[in-house]
């Protein structure tokens, strides 16, 4: 409003300047042609100039509103309507499923300005009846139409997806650049379909434009704790030597929001991918800080298997901790395990078998291990038949034979 204002405020001051100018000097226009003389103002020549354009602006206009009404243009209004009835109809013959219907008045609406929308209803109603080959033409079809290409890219690659064709998809949602590359369908799309493949990379990369056009944030969270997961993951499982996997992992650790590195399941992989590439040692480190910290069972899991630590030295170290968790069973079988790695069965036997009586079967297996190594058969045996007992404690309760006697032939 204040534009406004002020723009007719200056087209005001510049027309009093113009006529005060034409006023102390009108000035004189001569026309002569093939005998025909005219003489004027400069300032009535201007005039009926400016006359002339608004008249010939009207007259387009009532031209243009008669051509319309008339039905002489491309497409007529009655045509415009029709469109729009048979595009109302088709949607409620979908909702009713009548798929068959709805794909025939979609197709009677494409002839209009709703080309689009109704091809693309038509290619969806094509898609629920199994008629993929119909779908690939529709679309094609659409694909033609004038800002047709983006919407046929993204309806093909959700349907594909649906297909579970997921290189196809990918392939759809690639193609579109521009302002389409930045399409909030798109990057859901494209997100689900690099995830789908385990293109972790990718999914890494896409993660900061991904953020911003999705609603659930939770959703996000997820998404983006798997993708950086599974790029730790591939890293780790690269091909080449241990040590530059290793300066990978790391780099990529780097690299990782902190949001996430503060979570424990993923410093319990990475944690565990150290290990794996080698360097047990940073695992441990890592390990020993992030309990003091914030406990985590999975955390303690990762040291069964550091190897390039002394298990003595990883033992005093659980030892310490079950001083303040004596009845943890993950620090159990971890301190049973590093007990086995140093060659004290009596400490071993110690933990596996606290471990034992709060129910772990695994510690039961381990015991009946040890027991069997030490030669006494006797107390393996044991220790089967009482992890067999907690195992059939998990079973359904099902219809069992009678117990025959031995003596029976």
């Amino acid at each position: 409003m204040k534009r406004t204002l002020i723009l007719l405020i200056l087209l005001a001051i510049a027309a009093l300047l113009f006529g005060r100018w034409l006023l102390d000097d009108p000035g004189y226009v001569l026309l002569i042609r093939d005998g025909l003389r005219v003489e004027t103002s400069l300032g009535f020549l201007l005039l009926l100039l400016i006359v002339a354009a608004l008249v010939w602006s009207l007259l387009t206009l009532v031209l243009v509103s008669l051509w319309r009404l008339a039905g002489l243009g491309r497409r007529s209004r009655w045509q415009e309507l029709l469109a729009r009835r048979r595009l109302r109809a088709g949607f409620f013959a979908m909702v009713a499923g009548d798929w068959a219907r709805a794909g025939r008045l979609f197709a009677a609406a494409g002839n209009s300005s709703w080309a689009v929308p109704a091809g693309c209803a038509e290619a969806l109603a094509a898609a629920q009846r199994g008629d993929h080959e119909q779908v690939t033409v529709i679309l094609k079809r659409v694909a033609g139409e004038r800002r047709g290409q983006p919407a046929a890219d993204l309806l093909a690659a959700r349907l594909l997806l649906e297909e579970g064709a997921i290189r196809q998809a990918r392939a759809r949602l690639e193609r579109l650049v521009g302002g389409a590359e930045r399409n909030p369908h798109r990057l859901r799309l494209l997100a689900e379909v690099l995830e789908r493949d385990q293109d972790w990379p990718a999914l890494v990369e896409i993660l900061p434009a991904l953020k911003n056009v999705m609603v659930d944030h939770k959703a996000y969270a997820g998404r983006e704790q798997r993708a950086w997961m599974g790029l730790l993951n591939a890293v780790a499982a690269a091909p080449g030597e241990s040590a530059r996997r290793l300066e990978g992992l790391r780099r990529t650790w780097k690299e990782m929001p902190d949001s996430l590195q503060k979570k424990a399941v993923v410093r319990a992989l990475y944690a565990s991918l150290l290990v794996a590439s080698g360097d047990g040692a940073a695992a441990f480190a890592l390990v020993r800080k992030d309990i003091e910290r914030n406990w985590d069972d999975r955390l303690v899991t990762v040291l069964e298997t550091v190897d390039d630590v002394s298990p003595e030295k990883i033992l005093q170290q659980l030892e310490q901790w079950l001083e303040v968790r004596p009845g943890n069973g993950a620090l159990l079988m971890c301190a049973g395990r590093m007990a086995m790695k140093a060659k004290l069965w009596g400490k071993a036997r110690s933990f596996f078998e606290t471990a034992a009586r709060a129910g772990n079967v695994t510690a039961l297996a381990e015991l009946a291990r040890l027991h069997s190594a030490l030669g006494d058969t006797d107390r393996a045996l044991a220790a089967l038949e009482r992890r067999v007992m907690l195992l059939n404690e998990t079973l359904p309760a099902l219809p069992l034979p009678a117990a025959r006697n031995s003596h029976e032939g």
